[in-house]
This record gives structure tokens, C-alpha cells and sequence, in this order.
């Protein structure tokens, strides 16, 4: 039991060795390095202000100014850049663009009683019957997007349907909902990415 103590003060001394060379080490490559880094800012006066989009866009619907507005005041003010985030399923849904379903929640969904109905889905439901198993697009891996005619976040459902990540499963007559499924689950879908919002 003594050999193994004497063991570990021994490493322990090795150890602390090897940090102190590495703190050592750091140090130096600091001072080596400073003179350039300090030359470098020296000549960096400029600083430009960015203000956050989402930022503007509430201090419009606080104040009740236009954001047209409020961007022409805070440029005026010296801000000179605006960082415009990205637009994703989750914003549209809390903005209310649209409406993000799973499987389960889109059978009940009392808009789409057409669109059941032109499935097969209702009368599949009123038997009895699996719904999962009268069409094959139905599926709990599935999340499903319903967005009304007029709604802003539309196109860009539609570019995403062009790409292939959403997949349209109604012709979305004027008037009517177009819904889109998406093969991810609820929570990765809420993070799919739409671009630029549709505000920007």
C-alpha cells in the first residue's frame, strides 16, 4: 500500500510538470503574438451597430409605428446594419401561418373533413378501421403543414414541396387549405428552415 502511494506523487510531480510547461508555453505564444494583434486594432476604429430584426419589428408593434418607420429612425440614429434571422416552420407556426400537425392531430382536424373524406379516410374511421393503412402517406415518423390560400409562408412551402423536403397532398384550391407532408417528426419539422421571413 505505500509503493502505491509513493506511485501516485510521483505522477502527480509529472503531471504538474507537463502543466506548467503547457501554461508556459501559452504564455509566451501570447507575448509573441500580442504586438501583431495590438497593431492590427490599433488600426480597427470603426464599429458598426447592428440591430437584431425581431427587435425592430416588436418596437414597431409596441410603438405602433410602421416598421418602414422605425428602421428609418434607428438608421438616422447610426444603427447600420440589421441581422434578419432565420425563418423557420416553428416561426410560422407561432405567427400563425400555418398550422404544423402530427398524424393523429390531422385526422381530427375539423378543416380538413373534405380532404378525409376524399381519402377515404372518414368513412375508414366510422367502420373502424386503421387509417394508417388506407393511405400510406399517413404515418406517425410524418409531420403534415396546413396552410391556408392567403397565407404568407405558402410559397415557400410550395419552393420546398419543388425541392422535394415537402410533399403536397391537396391541390389547394382558392379558398382552401393546401396541406404538406413532411417525413420528419413534429419537433425536427418545427426546425426546417424557410429562408427569409416573409416580413423581410
Amino acid at each position: 500500500m505505500g509503493r502505491d502511494r509513493g506511485a501516485r506523487r510521483q505522477l502527480t510531480g509529472g503531471w504538474r510538470l507537463f502543466l506548467t510547461a503547457l501554461v508556459v508555453m501559452g504564455a509566451l505564444s501570447g507575448v509573441f503574438s500580442a504586438p501583431a494583434r495590438v497593431g492590427v486594432e490599433k488600426h480597427a476604429r470603426s464599429v458598426e451597430l447592428v440591430l437584431d430584426y425581431k427587435g425592430a419589428a416588436e418596437l414597431s408593434r409596441e410603438s405602433g409605428v410602421p416598421l418602414e418607420r422605425v428602421l428609418l429612425a434607428l438608421k438616422e440614429a447610426g444603427v447600420t446594419s440589421l441581422a434578419v434571422p432565420e425563418y423557420t416552420l416553428a416561426d410560422a407556426v407561432g405567427s400563425g401561418d400555418v398550422s404544423l400537425l402530427g398524424a393523429s392531430e390531422l385526422l381530427t382536424y375539423s378543416r380538413l373533413a373534405g380532404y378525409l373524406v376524399q381519402t377515404g379516410l372518414a368513412g375508414g374511421l366510422m367502420r373502424g378501421l386503421d387509417p394508417y393503412a388506407l393511405d400510406p402517406a399517413f404515418g406517425p415518423a410524418n409531420s403534415y403543414v396546413l396552410v391556408d390560400e392567403g397565407s404568407r409562408a405558402r410559397a415557400l412551402l410550395d419552393l420546398l414541396a419543388e425541392m422535394g423536403i415537402a410533399a403536397p397532398l391537396t391541390g389547394g384550391a382558392p379558398g382552401t387549405l393546401k396541406v404538406y407532408r413532411i417525413s420528419l417528426d413534429q419537433a425536427r419539422a418545427a426546425q426546417l428552415s424557410l429562408g427569409l421571413s416573409p416580413d423581410a
